[in-house]
């Protein structure tokens, strides 16, 4: 199943999923989890899951998926969350990204309700640990990559 196309060409779901992680890592999020919930699910290939430390920070990092997304052509059916910044999904069809606050992330769940679903991982995006004010933002930086590998200045 795939039904995350866009004007362009049709994307591969873990290929999109693989993208948001990035994009989420470049905005600090923490915690970040690419679950692969087709198998469990029929409606979804894939889950990304993050967090951002205060709303401010969700609302950017879901902004910022939102934007580099629809510039990339993939098209969204929803993004709710906004408003209120505790709890952004963004919904690109076979995948849905959820931006948290810790404690929304806490509260439900979306990992250990999903635990049977395989972890798809992405060197230094899903194993990486959280930051710390101690650590360096030379890597604040980088550049941003599109969907077909090539980068783009952030």
């Amino acid at each position: 199943m795939n039904r995350c196309s866009s004007r362009r060409f049709t994307i591969e779901p873990k290929k999109l999923a693989e993208f948001c992680a990035r994009l989420a890592a470049e905005k600090k999020a923490e915690k970040i989890a690419v679950l692969h919930v087709g198998e469990l699910l029929a409606i979804v290939e894939y889950f990304v899951i993050c967090t951002g430390l205060n709303t401010r920070q969700v609302k950017s990092i879901a902004e910022e998926i939102d934007k580099s997304a629809k510039r990339e052509g993939v098209k969204k059916l929803f993004i709710d969350g906004t408003e209120h910044g505790k709890w952004v999904c963004l919904d690109f069809s076979d995948v849905v990204v959820h931006v948290m606050l810790p404690e929304q992330r806490e509260f439900y769940g979306l990992e250990h309700l999903w635990a049977d679903a395989p972890r798809h991982t992405i060197e230094g995006i899903t194993n990486r640990k959280p930051r710390s004010d101690s650590d360096s933002d030379s890597d604040s930086e980088s550049e941003s990559e599109t969907l077909d590998g090539a980068e783009a200045a952030s």
